[in-house]
């Protein structure tokens, strides 16, 4: 049986939940639970404000049957407006699965206080619920378009059986081009003074028609 096949026998459901709507004794880290056919997957969030529209998406593009994004409450929130920010967008969230035929009720927002993780289970069962009309996600049933299976597009330049094309001057068979002085069928230049041909220049003192002087 493969990974798809065992991801169709229950309902994934993704819970975000603020930390300031449950109790303060609880535990507030990430948890997996599965039960009734349905897997909850608790992910605590320090304010519901931090979760922006694409990462909604995401979640269900990631193969997802539900999200379900627990806030604190009307006036509760430390951040004065941030459940407020949470449910604008999950509302825009919602207009954009039910134009895509995807389903709205994938997708929603619930608030509480002093809850517990039993609560916040149930909330997730509760949207699981919502969401059955719609059948599995239809981005489950392909998992390659997941980011875990997805493969990287290379260039053809880029492939281990693409012949690599360089550049005419750095080719084995390329003459290399040297400059004029630099060639073995050049004739060398020399300074006049270096020249076979040309008479050395002595000083009047040296020269053999020079009368020699001596002291008085």
């Amino acid at each position: 049986m493969g990974p798809a096949e065992k991801r169709a026998e229950y309902q994934e459901i993704v819970v975000l939940y603020c930390q300031g709507c449950i109790e303060g004794k609880a535990d507030r880290a990430d948890e997996l639970h599965t039960a009734d056919g349905v897997r909850t997957r608790l992910v605590v969030v320090p304010c519901t404000s931090k979760v922006e529209l694409p990462h909604l998406l995401k979640i269900l593009e990631r193969g997802a049957d539900g999200v379900q994004v627990v806030g604190c409450g009307q006036n509760a929130c430390r951040f004065l407006v941030g459940s407020n920010v949470a449910a604008a967008r999950v509302a825009r969230a919602r207009d954009l699965l039910d134009d895509a035929g995807v389903g709205a009720e994938r997708l929603g927002m619930s608030r509480g206080a002093g809850l517990d993780v039993g609560d916040l289970r149930a909330r997730g069962r509760q949207r699981a619920e919502a969401a059955r009309v719609y059948g599995a996600n239809p981005m489950k049933q392909h998992p390659m378009r997941r980011r875990t299976g997805r493969q990287k597009e290379r260039l053809p330049s880029q492939r281990a059986d693409h012949p690599k094309e360089r550049p005419p001057s750095r080719r084995s068979d390329h003459p290399k081009e040297r400059p004029p002085s630099r060639r073995a069928d050049h004739p060398k230049e020399r300074p006049p003074s270096r020249r076979s041909d040309h008479p050395k220049e002595r000083p009047p003192s040296r020269r053999s028609d020079h009368p020699k002087e001596r002291p008085p």
